[in-house]
């Protein structure tokens, strides 16, 4: 409801759906135990419910957090973040590497990216990368927003060691992401995932019902099960691992030469006696098909 920040009346009923992230890890959680990855995978579920009450929390309180960073509550509706940043020590408790967070955290990415495309930011790169891939496997769109540093100066306050909203109310999508990223746990790769656009269908659409899709589901299970797969890191490999298949690290596009000889396909090394060059992950590639109709170039450079 946003709590005493009240919320406006119009479609306040969608706000049923606000705990779609949380909802996501929990069905993520219940696939991956019965598909039994090869990678430890933990579920933190950061619940809290935000409704007005005589012992609700009220502007201008003040918030310190598990780590003891403090927060001054400018804006009660802004609570999911306040949830999260303790889900985040108990993530570093657990040894965390890799994190992933997931909510319906700001209406300012459905400002800017709309109902059907999810924001994504996040303090390494292959994991965003990889995140956006495992959700292109499964038809869940992710857009990568950057975290501009300079917005950084908008969450300062002198009460606090920040504030709960940014001041002036744009890139509330970054400014969330920001916020974020001062409870990330000390060396762990982090992507932050704000599906408040997707998470829910106001009517029909393809193979979804209206309501909440379960939006986050398939792209947290996909990348946890080819976590161990070094071919679905984002942009090549892990650091310090070579694959035997594709050899990314050395691959190099180039244009291959044109055949010396019959049945020569320009390949040398364990290549040489194939007949069609090799794709990025050794698949033959289709021949490029030869113009049809007359050859428009003159005789004599035919």
């Amino acid at each position: 409801s946003g709590g005493i920040s009240l919320k406006p009346a119009d479609k306040m009923w969608e706000m049923k759906g606000d705990m779609a992230g949380a909802a996501a890890v929990l069905y993520a959680m219940r696939a991956l135990g019965r598909l039994k990855p090869e990678v430890k995978v933990v579920g933190i579920l950061c619940c809290a419910e935000n409704m007005p009450d005589a012992r609700a929390q009220r502007p201008g309180d003040i918030y310190v957090g598990k780590n003891g960073k403090s927060v001054m509550v400018d804006n009660t509706d802004a609570e999911g973040r306040l949830a999260l940043m303790d889900g985040f020590y108990r993530a570093g408790e657990e040894g965390a590497t890799h994190m992933v967070d997931v909510g319906t955290l700001t209406g300012a990415v459905v400002r800017a990216l709309g109902p059907s495309v999810a924001g994504i930011m996040g303090s390494d790169r292959d994991l965003v990368r990889r995140v956006i891939r495992s959700g292109e496997n499964h038809g869940e769109p992710f857009w990568e927003l950057p975290l501009v540093e300079e917005y950084k100066e908008s969450l300062k306050t002198p009460y606090a060691d920040l504030n709960n909203i940014a001041a002036g109310g744009v890139a509330g999508a970054i400014t969330a992401g920001l916020f974020l990223r001062e409870f990330v746990p000390p060396g762990a790769a982090w992507a932050h995932l704000d599906i408040a656009g997707p998470m829910f269908k106001e009517k029909e659409w393809k193979y979804f019902d209206a309501g909440a899709i379960g939006f986050g589901v398939k792209t947290l299970v996909d990348l946890c099960e080819r976590f161990r797969d070094p071919l679905a890191w984002a942009d090549g490999l892990r650091p310090g691992h070579r694959p035997r298949l594709a050899r990314l690290a050395d691959l190099k596009l180039r244009r291959l030469s044109p055949p010396a000889r019959r049945g020569d396909t320009g390949l040398r090394g364990h290549d040489a006696g194939r007949r069609r060059p090799l794709g990025v992950r050794g698949l033959p590639v289709a021949p490029h098909p030869r113009p049809r109709g007359p050859d428009p170039r003159p005789p004599a450079d035919r």
